[in-house]
């Protein structure tokens, strides 16, 4: 019988699929619209909204000189990304008024996976 992946497995897995599709969006940095880009960056942080972690609306494909900006200095490229993600408003309601009381779970996970997976990019 195979055994299941762990959640931390499943995480990581989640995590490098939301990355990739995330990458796979832009060819250049969504805020100086120069570089190419390097990083997927969380608009909301995942350490403090971790129901948005895989969160497609969450996403900016930057440089790396803008992804680190965005970490020590966010305005400028809060204020760029808020311009060019679709649907900004309803991604910040969520961030700040719909919290899982629990962590996920492996289902919740695994169909979070299928999800990621149905969106183009398989692995």
């Amino acid at each position: 019988m195979k055994r299941k992946p762990s959640i931390p497995k499943l995480r990581r897995e989640c995590d490098r699929l939301w990355t990739a599709i995330i990458k796979a969006r832009e060819k250049t940095c969504i805020v100086c619209r120069k570089n190419p880009v390097a990083h997927a960056h969380h608009i909301f942080a995942k350490s403090r909204h971790a129901h948005l972690r895989h969160d497609l609306r969450n996403g900016a494909a930057v440089c790396g000189g803008c992804h680190q900006e965005a970490h020590h200095n966010p305005v400028r490229p809060v204020m760029v990304i808020s311009q060019q993600v679709e649907d900004f408003g309803k991604l910040f309601f969520d961030a700040y008024h719909s919290r899982p009381s629990k962590p996920f779970t492996r289902q919740q996970f695994e169909n979070i996976r299928i999800a990621l997976q149905e969106k183009g990019y398989l692995p």
